[in-house]
């Protein structure tokens, strides 16, 4: 393995995240996000005009998110068929982003998540995302330490100075979901679906990119199995 290269996904998690007795189903790393939240901007910044519209109604925007959920949602997230696997691209050039936060207010269950305060030391740039038996985690990345090996942009994950010892990732907790939590899972995009989303209770979730179409169904089937068949309706 090239010391440039981040270590593997499940390497990580299971060193740093599950527990000695804890069987790990997969585990990947999204490295960016962007937000299809209605009345948010691809950066999850709020809208000025949905912001007027909230305060007109007294505080009841949150509401609308159970009329606004299921395939409605994922459409305005991703698109429809075939497109709408490979997404809308974010603001910074086309890239794709990895992870997508999706909603119908920006008071839903998926936004006040990743809006949580991120562990101390922990950077928020890079998530590793992980499933066992128990629970559905999220961790983040160790922030680097030292001037020279601090992170100076997103391209510098995973990277290590030649003659350097190679630094090990880390990862500190951050969010965990039990089965209770997730209504729905499901690819997104009828052909070679690269991204699967997981939908919350309140009809907001989140977007993962699997990178590869045979990804999808492993995790598909371990989300079901997880959540004993009730997160892979539809």
């Amino acid at each position: 393995m090239s010391v440039s290269r981040a270590l593997p996904a499940p390497l990580v998690a299971r060193e740093w995240w599950c527990a000695p007795d804890e069987p790990l189903l997969w585990a990947l790393w999204q490295e960016d996000l962007v937000y299809r939240v209605k009345g948010l901007d691809e950066r999850g910044a709020q809208l000025e005009s949905w912001g007027k519209r909230f305060a007109r109604g007294g505080g009841k925007a949150a509401a609308a998110v159970g009329g606004f959920a299921g395939d409605a949602l994922l459409t305005m997230a991703f698109g429809s068929g075939d497109s709408g696997d490979r997404g809308k691209p974010d603001s910074g050039g086309g890239r794709r982003a990895d992870l997508t936060v999706f909603g119908a207010a920006p008071e839903c269950a998926a936004v006040e998540a990743i809006g949580s305060t991120v562990p101390a030391e922990g950077s928020p740039y890079r998530t590793l995302w992980m499933l066992t038996p128990r629970r559905l985690g999220v961790a983040v990345e160790l922030l680097a330490r030292g001037g020279a090996s601090a992170r100076a942009g997103q391209g510098e994950f995973g990277k290590n100075a030649p003659g350097e010892p190679i630094r090990p990732e880390r990862v500190l907790p951050w969010l965990e979901f039990g089965p209770n939590d997730i209504a729905d899972c499901r690819p997104v995009g009828s052909k070679l679906s690269i991204t699967l989303a997981i939908t919350l209770r309140d009809g907001s979730g989140f977007g993962l990119n699997a990178r590869r179409p045979g990804g999808v169904p492993v995790m598909l089937d371990a989300l079901r199995a997880f959540t004993g068949g009730g997160g892979g309706r539809g």
